[in-house]
């Protein structure tokens, strides 16, 4: 099934309120009409899994319930915050392309749009590092140094004494190119 907040499932629960309001397929076609992009196989899919669950799951409450009314009201709220942050993405999306570095870091594979934003939000003015150790060492990704008559100081982790935010960024940036390329 798809995504508890996905557009989708929240036009579900929107259109019924309870698993028991569902009863056929058309009902369920036209409450995701116009909401999936994809495929009709996943179309089709999401219609049979809908049918499917209010086939074979119980509901905690009543179909008249004011739980099942709250339900639907709350998917409503998710619908509209899901909408305005939508909005807020697309304003900080163009206020970013308009800042230096960020078709530099957006050249990059595995770099999309949302990649360079928050990269570009973390690192700041590059310009404040004054070398390369000292932007590792802000990312935190610089080895620890343990040293002793014995221990070298090979094979330490990092320190993950900086910043963990733009750490994890560059994480999801590398899993991508992995994945991707």
């Amino acid at each position: 099934m798809a995504a508890y907040d996905s557009r989708a499932s929240l036009s579900i629960v929107i259109r019924f309120g309870h698993p028991s309001k569902i009863k056929t397929r058309r009902g369920v076609a036209s409450a995701i009409e116009g909401v999936l992009l994809g495929s009709h196989t996943t179309r089709d899919g999401l219609i049979e899994d809908v049918i499917e669950y209010a086939k074979t799951h119980n509901s905690g409450c009543a179909s008249d319930s004011y739980l099942a009314q709250e339900t639907v009201e709350m998917a409503k709220r998710v619908r509209r915050e899901k909408e305005r942050l939508r909005e807020v993405l697309e304003r900080r999306l163009e206020t970013a392309a308009k800042l230096p570095g960020f078709q530099l870091l957006e050249s990059i594979p595995g770099i999309k749009d949302t990649s360079a934003q928050r990269l570009i939000a973390e690192i700041g003015d590059i310009s404040k590092y004054n070398d390369a150790k000292a932007f590792v060492a802000y990312i935190g990704l610089d080895p620890m140094v343990l040293q002793s008559g014995k221990n070298t100081g090979e094979h330490l982790h990092i320190t993950k004494k900086g910043n963990r935010f733009l750490r994890c960024t560059l994480y999801l940036c590398v899993i991508s190119i992995l994945t991707n390329y």
